[in-house]
């Protein structure tokens, strides 16, 4: 990633910012959108730490964690690029979410008489009150289908004639206290909320090819506090849940079983030493599939202050890591079926977050779902930087949040008008006087700016904080112009262009970046070499 000084310089209105606040880590990215249309990172911060997820005992944020690291990662972004929008699209997380389909049926009192855009868009803002319950703010509503009279259509049925018609309807609400929480963390921070978006959202616009979301696939989002899912249908989001299982999980597993049990109990002010090498072995040395393990090789881990030095079985943690796996496994197959969408492993799993970088993941998934799986990076980036790598399953969010900035932008960003060159000339020309017998008067024609607010479709407000877009409204009149596709987010250097990870046969071979943060043991597979903490 290049410094700012090294680009031309930018106008600072052009620019725009997202931040991802995970359980594990906090990024932020700073970009604008070049003269071909793509998107170019100039900044970005990136600041590790365990203690970002929820409080559990009093249900709420860490506030004071989360701050912290907010500030520290725009900070960083800040000093690259040498300026930072305060205006930012946010990550909403999937652990407060809740997702459900819905349907909204209507008797017609006149049966033969056409279908309107008008009596849809009725019938929908006089039940849109049904959806939400008390403390709930709608993220995200989609209507998926039509039926009239039992007749299926996937369009808005305009002219159609029948006594009932029904509007199936996925939604995806999340609790408006931890909305309010989050809005005024980043007002403490100095920062503007845009838009909340959901994550699993985000991941999806950064990873997901249309031929996927067509055909019908699954996202699986594989995090540190959570597993996110979405799947897709028919080009259409389809269901979203969330999974209390994931990478922390397996770390917390090898901490407890291979670290705590080997000291006699452990100590709990050592924990978060304990914590550390317990990640450290997961990502250097673990594996999911216990029969994939060199069974022979043990590691070392050198003596620190509280304890001796431990030596631990490779196999037997491929053991521990295999179980909680098939759990989270089962999870997903589960929320799968409970879907019931017909087409959701169509196009087969694709992997990604920080979880999806376990050696095996994608031929586990194969072998237990018996589907096609592939690790999925960012496919809207090119990087030629090696100091922030977004060709990185952990980036995938805030890869995608940066995305729905540069859309939010371009809605809202009027380039500075330049005088004509003819008004000019005419401006210095001198006046001449003309006998009023000959002058003719020309009438102004004026045009209304056009904004933002003008050029956007009507869409249904769900709730002050959220603007929910029902898609309903289909005028024969109107001609849809065709989605553009998403913009190419470009990441410049000087550095020559760092090659892209593998999906599935190259997966693995790539280690995470995250290890480098941990002062824990250093590996030997011999049994001289000990590991110092």
């Amino acid at each position: 990633m290049t410094t700012h000084s090294t680009h031309k310089k930018i106008d600072e209105a052009k620019m725009f910012s997202a931040i991802d606040i995970g359980s594990t880590k906090v990024v932020a990215l700073s970009g604008y959108r070049n003269e071909r249309g793509e998107i170019v990172v100039v900044g970005h911060g990136v600041v590790n730490s365990l203690n970002l997820d929820i409080d559990k005992e009093k249900e709420q944020l860490n506030i004071e964690n989360i701050r912290t690291a907010i500030l520290a990662a725009v900070d960083t972004a800040h000093k690259e690029a040498g300026f930072f929008c305060k205006k930012v699209v946010v990550g909403a997380a999937g652990r407060f979410m809740r997702s459900a389909a819905k349907r909204i049926d209507f008797m017609r009192p006149l049966p033969f008489d056409p279908i309107t855009a008008k009596e849809i868009d009725q019938q929908f803002t006089q039940k849109f009150s049904d959806l939400v319950e008390y403390n709930e703010k709608i993220l995200h509503l989609k209507i998926l289908n039509y039926t009239v009279d039992e007749e299926f259509y996937s369009d808005a049925p305009i002219g159609k004639t029948g006594s009932s018609v029904s509007m199936s309807v996925c939604i995806i609400k999340i609790k408006s206290d931890y909305l309010q929480q989050l809005r005024s963390l980043m007002e403490q921070c100095g920062m503007e909320v845009a838009e909340f978006m959901l994550e699993p959202l985000a991941s999806s616009a950064a990873v997901l090819t249309e031929n996927e979301r067509n055909a019908g696939c699954t996202l699986v989002d594989i995090g540190g506090g959570t597993t996110d899912m979405a799947l897709y249908e028919n080009g259409n989001l389809q269901f979203a849940e969330v999974i209390p299982l994931a990478g922390n999980c397996i770390t917390n597993d090898i901490r407890q079983v291979h670290i705590i049990n080997a000291l006699d109990g452990g100590k709990i002010q050592y924990a978060a030493e304990d914590w550390k090498i317990a990640e450290q072995i997961k990502i250097k040395c673990g594996k999911c599939m216990a029969d994939e393990a060199d069974a022979p090789r043990r590691i070392k881990i050198g003596a620190s202050a509280h304890r001796e030095a431990l030596e631990i079985s490779l196999f037997e943690v491929a053991q521990t890591i295999q179980n909680r796996m098939d759990e989270i496994v089962a999870a997903v197959h589960g929320m799968i079926q409970y879907s019931k969408c017909s087409t959701a492993t169509e196009k087969g799993i694709i992997l990604t977050g920080g979880g999806a970088e376990l050696k095996d993941i994608a031929y586990f998934f194969e072998q237990k779902l018996h589907c096609p799986v592939r690790v999925a990076v960012p496919n809207q980036v090119e990087v030629r930087s090696k100091t922030f790598d977004c060709h990185n399953p952990r980036y995938a969010t805030v890869v995608g949040l940066l995305m729905r900035a540069s859309e939010i932008h371009a809605q809202t960003y009027v380039p500075p008008m330049e005088t004509p060159e003819a008004e000019v000339v005419k401006k210095s020309a001198p006046q001449v006087s003309t006998p009023a017998s000959a002058q003719v008067q020309t009438p102004v024609v004026t045009q209304a700016p056009v904004t933002a607010e003008t050029s956007k479709t009507p869409e249904v407000k769900a709730q002050p904080e959220v603007t929910v877009k029902p898609e309903v409204t289909v005028k024969p009149e109107v001609k849809t112009e065709p989605k553009p596709e998403p913009p190419k987010v470009t990441v410049t250097t000087k550095k020559e262009k760092t090659k892209k990870p593998g999906l599935l046969s190259n997966f693995g071979k790539k280690m995470s970046q995250a290890a480098n943060d941990f002062a824990g043991a250093v590996f030997a597979d011999t049994e001289n070499d000990e590991l110092k903490n």
